[in-house]
């Protein structure tokens, strides 16, 4: 009716009684999720106050802030970090075959040059010995015209007629022209060492 008036509180948020107002609707606007009571009163246009009349309700929350959206966003975060954590994995393992393949091929140039290395060390031992072993050759064949022309000059010191001077004299020249070939091959090996 037209002279009826009303007046709403909600219970626990609403502090103090509001003023009476002729309109029967209440706009709540934004309530925080919870339970609340919401008291209606009624005065008729004699005064006459109706009984209280308190009505239960419940504000859910918003469907983003529920319990149920909060299992979804945990699970979603595990979820994401377990796809970053494989992906992750997935990244260093590849990264490990590839360092694997590099170790592989690099440890395969290694040997190559080490077998190479073995084979001229070998070569160059061998090439030494026979260095050493032509050394010794020239040194004793460097000897033996030595000696002979050092015998012939003590035999020039004595006294010898003039064909046994000139068979001397031959003899040495024939043993220094010996000396001068060898000298000249070692030399020339010398000259190939370096």
């Amino acid at each position: 009716s037209e002279g009826t008036r009303f007046r709403t509180q909600i219970l626990g948020l609403e502090e103090g009684a509001p003023a009476w107002t002729t309109d029967g609707s209440r706009n709540l606007g934004y309530l925080p999720s919870g339970f609340y009571t919401l008291r209606i009163e009624a005065k008729d246009t004699r005064g006459r106050l109706s009984s209280p009349l308190d009505v239960a309700f419940r504000v859910h929350p918003p469907p983003w802030s529920s319990p149920w959206a909060y299992a979804l966003y945990l699970a979603l975060l595990a979820a994401g970090l377990s796809l970053l954590f494989r992906l992750r994995v997935r990244i260093l393992q590849a990264r490990s075959r590839e360092l694997a393949v590099q170790v592989d091929q690099a440890t395969q140039e290694i040997r190559a040059q080490q077998s190479d290395l073995e084979r001229l060390n070998a070569r160059l031992q061998h090439l030494n010995e026979e260095k050493n072993q032509m050394l010794g050759i020239a040194a004793h064949d460097l000897r033996n015209p030595l000696n002979t022309l050092m015998l012939y000059t003590e035999l020039m010191d004595g006294e010898l007629d003039p064909a046994e001077i000139a068979t001397t004299a031959k003899s040495m020249k024939q043993g220094i022209h010996k000396m001068s070939e060898l000298v000249k091959r070692l030399l020339d090996v010398s000259h190939i060492d370096s």
